[in-house]
């Protein structure tokens, strides 16, 4: 392999692994979910955050409590760390409907850990809702995890007039700004990060105006998570990782002696799906998830055809090569492979096809007389199988590479 080549290729591997630590983005939502309801019973309160007035917000941020912080599994009050009102979800309703606009599934397909994880169903739970008023801030920490089973945080930033308030995440000296401000504010769209609960974060001194967050606690569940109806939001951070991967993905394609006889770019399958020797490769294609889904558009973007194969290694071909797979467009049925029969005729009347790793010797079995052509595919792995898609069979996607 070139050197050229081998660099292209890391920087398609790079873009696919080292993934932005977080989920981030705007979108819009129905006015009359920006409704807000607080007070006590004889002293109830309604204001609609899409035009709300800075009297109103006053009167929001008067009902607060000071906001405290988690340190050690308690709750710490300390202005020196944390300036800004609070209430608890006994104090307030809120109407945004979080689960309802796909944003729960995004961010357990982009936020969860790959492989056992990608399985597990997320549930939103309501925490608090924070004022940040001039002069407010709170200091960089971690959240303290409510259970075991929270992973991560989802912080709503409303479309109330501020200026400052920014959202800070943190992580191994690298840090991102989230400043949604003047995006949204008087309009219909609320502002959303999602992050794991081990990164620091902290909010920036408001200026002017009023800030107002919801934050959820993120929770993983052990059920199985339900197959998402209907399109889910790209966040803006994804699409940001979208565009790399897609720039990188083009100058590997680029270069000469990447698969000069045709051949395939492979990746195997990050997360796990639902399936059965029944299901169709083809339905799984919009329930990709995480880098899965991100390979996918990125061959869209560029017009290259992705196809989910499932590939079946073959073990005792040449003295056990580990390179040598069958792939086909599903999975083989148990009356698939008569007793019997032999692989030369299996290969063909199960619609199948050998493939073997890019500038490997042929497959002296099949190399015939000649020892020139072995009848296989060339691939390249971009990304290999782990050991969450690969069982007896292994799933990953390809794309066609033709000799020009």
């Amino acid at each position: 392999m070139s050197e050229d080549l081998q660099l292209r290729l890391a920087a398609v591997q790079k873009a696919i692994s080292k993934r932005l630590p977080f989920v981030s983005g705007t979108l819009d939502v129905p006015v009359s979910d920006l409704k807000l309801y607080f007070g006590e019973v004889d002293d109830a309160y309604c204001l609609n955050f899409a035009r709300a007035t800075e009297e109103q917000l006053a009167k929001l941020a008067a009902a607060c409590d000071p906001a405290s912080f988690g340190v050690n599994k308690e709750d710490v009050l300390d202005e020196s760390y944390s300036k800004a009102g609070k209430l608890d979800t006994d104090k307030f309703a809120s109407l945004p409907k979080v689960a309802e606009y796909g944003l729960i599934d995004t961010v357990r397909d982009e936020l969860l850990l790959e492989g056992a994880d990608s399985m597990k169903q997320v549930a939103c739970e309501l925490y608090k809702l924070n004022v940040y008023g001039k002069d407010s801030f709170y200091k960089s920490n971690k959240d303290t995890p409510r259970s075991e089973r929270m992973f991560g945080s989802l912080v709503i930033v409303l479309p109330t007039p501020h200026e400052g308030g920014a959202l800070v995440l943190r992580e191994d000296g690298r840090g991102w700004l989230f400043d949604y401000a003047a995006e949204i504010a008087n309009s219909t769209k609320i502002a959303y990060v999602a992050f794991p609960g081990e990164r620091e974060h902290d909010v920036l001194t408001v200026q002017s105006g009023y800030c107002i967050t919801l934050t959820y606690n993120l929770y993983s569940d052990a059920a199985p998570a339900p197959i998402p109806l209907g399109s889910k939001p790209i966040p803006r951070s994804v699409a940001v990782e979208d565009a790399r991967l897609r720039a990188a993905l083009q100058k590997l394609l680029q270069v000469p002696s990447l698969l000069p006889n045709g051949g395939y770019l492979a990746f195997g399958l990050r997360y796990k799906y639902p399936c059965d020797q029944d299901t169709g490769l083809s339905d799984l294609l919009p329930q990709l998830k995480g880098a899965d889904a991100m390979v996918h558009r990125a061959c869209q973007a560029l017009e290259i055809e992705g196809q989910l194969k499932v590939a079946y290694r073959q073990d005792d071909i040449d003295g056990d090569r580990d390179d040598v797979f069958i792939i086909r467009n599903g999975f083989f049925g148990d009356c698939c492979i008569p007793p019997g029969q032999n692989f030369d005729s299996m290969l063909f009347e199960c619609d199948s096809e050998l493939i073997r790793a890019m500038g490997s010797k042929l497959i002296e079995e099949y190399a015939g007389e000649d020892q020139t052509d072995d009848g296989a595919e060339e691939v390249l792995w971009v990304t290999p199988f782990n050991e969450y898609t690969s069982v007896k069979e292994s799933y990953g996607m390809l794309l066609p590479f033709t000799c020009a």
